[in-house]
């Protein structure tokens, strides 16, 4: 069985990705630079060979914003589970404080 190669007009054809290893931090704001310039989402992915919502998330790491299970940037996530962490050991606290009150009071 014999393949042939055929190649778009047009378009230059993407590099190939290397088993196992990530693009390039070059390789990933060229492609976001096309976009800035006007070029559709849709278009320099397929041009480029990954999907858009890999161009979606490079545009989110560029901008340093990564988003956590929940949909949250992960700052704010952090920031949300820092003050949950702070009210439960008050409360915590309050829990001990009165567990020894009362006990003191049995004795």
């Amino acid at each position: 069985m014999a393949t042939t190669k055929t190649k778009r007009r047009g378009t230059t054809a993407a590099p190939p990705k290397p088993n196992g290893k990530r693009y390039s931090a070059e390789y990933r704001r060229e492609a976001l630079r096309q976009i800035d310039s006007g070029r559709s989402q849709s278009e320099v992915a397929g041009e480029l060979g990954v999907s858009i919502g890999t161009l979606q998330r490079w545009r989110l790491m560029a901008a340093g914003e990564t988003r956590g299970p929940n949909g949250e940037s992960l700052t704010a996530e952090n920031d949300r589970l820092k003050k949950e962490l702070r009210e439960l050991k008050t409360e915590l606290d309050i829990a001990k404080k009165a567990a020894l009150f009362f006990a003191r009071r049995k004795a």
